[in-house]
């Protein structure tokens, strides 16, 4: 048995004094994570540090095979696969693929490209570092391009500013394809209905057509056929994500991202791949093969 003296005792207290309030801080700290949101559904945060959280990323960081509904393929694909209507084979570029050859790439059979501007809301901070760059790229190499800007918008204000975004980026530049408004942020959808998503939609696509440019609405099959189902989609061209042998979505769509384990010349790494469908503009080379022309099939070589 342990005996203290009034000495003892005080210094026992204090040690049992220290040890209750570190427990309690403990729970304290517990509690309030509980209640803070974590960065993943935090848009604001994660708009500025580009830390995409949607079918294809968790914080920014790729997941390749971890989305079933998206990646239905049993092995992943390095090449377009076979597809007899379709116009034109491309790729789409942002800052995480690096520096592109864009000779090797015209060289690699690449007929065309989606360049991201930027992401969110009009800030110089949130311009994709390598825009100016890729644009330059394609106009050297011959390379039809359009564009995309990777949405965070969950007000049709932010949204406006988004439109403001890319339409201060695209400032003398010459486009062949539409222009873009990538939806698949996973906070957006949990957070608004269908309507406010098509209202956000309309905002931007609306500014867009006002200045001229084609818009179109990028996102996955599952986006277009459960989430993005408000009329108002119907009257802007569709650029579908389905990582599939063949394109499943039973809506219409002028654009397939059919990988995102393509092989490239030219693109250190991983590289999306899409099928373009449409002659926008009428300057996308059409690829070997045969194509329907205003109802009429006619089998295409060497772009004739």
């Amino acid at each position: 048995m342990l005996v203290f003296n009034d000495e003892g005792d005080m210094f026992m207290k204090k040690i049992i004094n220290k040890f209750c309030a570190i427990i309690l801080s403990c729970f304290m700290v517990l509690g309030l994570t509980a209640l803070v949101p974590s960065y993943a559904y935090d848009l604001e945060y994660n708009e500025q540090h580009d830390l995409e959280n949607s079918f294809r990323y968790t914080n920014g960081e790729r997941k390749e095979s971890s989305s079933p509904s998206l990646f239905t393929r049993a092995s992943s694909t390095s090449s377009w696969p076979e597809d007899s209507k379709a116009i034109a084979k491309g790729i789409d570029i942002s800052t995480h693929n690096g520096k592109v050859d864009w000779k090797r790439v015209k060289q690699g059979g690449v007929q065309y490209a989606i360049l991201r501007c930027g992401y969110g809301t009009n800030s110089t901070s949130q311009d994709d570092s390598r825009w100016e760059e890729n644009v330059q790229g394609c106009v050297n190499n011959s390379i039809p391009y359009g564009v995309y800007l990777y949405s965070y918008a969950d007000t049709v204000e932010k949204a406006s500013s988004e439109a403001d975004h890319t339409i201060r980026l695209l400032a003398g530049k010459k486009l062949s394809y539409p222009v873009y408004y990538d939806l698949e942020e996973y906070a957006v959808r949990e957070k608004l209905s269908k309507k406010e998503i098509g209202d956000i939609a309309e905002t931007f696509c609306n500014k867009l057509a006002a200045k001229g440019y084609t818009p179109g609405i990028y996102a996955s099959k599952d986006w277009f056929t459960n989430y993005l189902t408000d009329a108002r989609f119907s009257k802007w061209t569709k650029w579908v994500a389905q990582y599939n042998s063949t394109c499943t979505y039973a809506g219409s769509y002028d654009m397939w991202q059919c990988s995102s384990t393509g092989s490239v010349l030219g693109v250190s790494g991983n590289v999306d791949l899409n099928y373009s469908y449409k002659n926008f503009n009428g300057t996308a080379n059409l690829a070997d093969g045969l194509h329907s022309v205003k109802g009429t099939l006619y089998y295409y070589r060497n772009n004739k």
